[in-house]
């Protein structure tokens, strides 16, 4: 899961109920002018997902 924002408490809120949730992995984005880049990823995930025809994954090479 990514995260993104400028103010440190709401991303450790954010972190702590995405971690509640059950993720494990999450990447801090940095900033909140990084959350449009993200909103653009989410666009192009949904557009592969139509595409393939179903579920699939991505993997981030850290």
């Amino acid at each position: 899961m990514f995260l993104a924002g400028d103010h440190q408490d709401a991303k450790t809120a954010a972190r702590e109920l995405l971690t509640s949730y059950g993720w494990s992995d999450i990447i801090d984005a940095g900033p909140l002018a990084a959350a449009r880049g993200l909103e653009m990823y989410a666009h192009f995930h949904t557009a592969l997902g139509l595409a393939l025809g179903g579920r699939f994954g991505v993997k981030i090479v850290r």
